[in-house]
């Protein structure tokens, strides 16, 4: 009798690891190995463990760079009767193409069959974190010049309690400056926000002008990458005080007209105001 012989013949898949995957933290992220090498030779071991899959880019882009910035620009449409009144303004976000532009060929004033008219004036709001120096830096630059003067406002909120041990400021134009101390009456600091009252130069004659903060937390350098900030730029329509352009907190709930994401005005005759242009927000 013939035997048949059966072979079993067994095949095994190998197990392969993904070669992109090099170290996983305590946080259940995983690293490539050169994102590893990065952040460890900036931030150690610490800065390692403290990587989430939240701010993973901006951990990596503060080991590359050292600093994550962004910007807007923005268009203020300003609506003026026959008697030179303002009667409207309003504000609007732009392209980049749009704003610079406006440096190369003003935009010229549109006017009705009687006599109002519309003026536009555009600006850049800028950000620049620095989580090394534990800081941000706030700059709202004219590109054209603007129509009212008054008390503008330049300000941040934390959505995190912060200590902030620095809010100073200057406002720079053609030929001249102005600066802002954090301890000084145009300046307000509480642990979820700071913020500058800055009286624009009456000055028609100026071609520059440029609005700066700077604001520092003792927060640790990886906490850096989990904090969120919201960054506006308040335009005064309409001429108040000092007082009246302080009269604000930091907040975006509440009774009252909130401005830029960032701050609140309770007093709603003081609030509409300004020209509510939308803001910036890091993280």
């Amino acid at each position: 009798m013939k035997k048949i012989i059966i072979i079993a013949i067994l095949f095994f898949t190998p197990l392969f690891v993904n070669a992109n995957e090099y170290y996983t933290n305590e946080n259940n992220f995983t690293f490539t190995k050169e994102d590893y090498e990065l952040i460890y030779e900036k931030y150690g071991e610490d800065g390692i463990n403290a990587v989430t899959t939240e701010n993973f880019e901006n951990a990596k882009k503060f080991a590359t760079d050292g600093i994550v910035e962004s910007e807007s620009y923005f268009a203020t449409d300003y609506t003026i009767d026959s008697i030179g009144r303002i009667t409207n303004v309003s504000t609007r976000e732009v392209t980049e193409e749009e704003a610079e532009n406006s440096l190369i060929m003003p935009v010229a004033e549109v006017c009705d069959s009687l006599g109002s008219c519309i003026e536009t004036t555009y600006k850049r709001l800028k950000y620049v974190v620095n989580a090394s120096s534990r800081m941000i830096t706030v700059t709202n630059t004219w590109l054209t010049m603007p129509k009212v003067r008054s008390y503008d406002i330049i300000a941040v909120r934390f959505l995190q309690r912060v200590n902030i041990t620095q809010a100073t400021g200057t406002q720079t134009w053609t030929n001249g400056s102005q600066g802002y101390a954090t301890d000084g009456t145009n300046t307000k600091v509480t642990n979820y926000g700071a913020g500058l009252s800055m009286n624009l130069v009456d000055d028609t004659t100026i071609t520059n002008l440029e609005n700066k903060m700077i604001v520092r937390t003792d927060t640790a350098i990886p906490d850096w990458w989990n904090l969120r900030i919201y960054i506006t730029y308040q335009h005064a329509q309409y001429t108040l005080t000092r007082a009246q352009s302080m009269s604000y907190q930091f907040t975006n709930t509440g009774s009252g007209i909130v401005l830029g994401n960032t701050i609140l005005f309770e007093d709603m005759s003081i609030g509409s105001k300004y020209d509510d242009m939308t803001g910036l927000q890091y993280n």
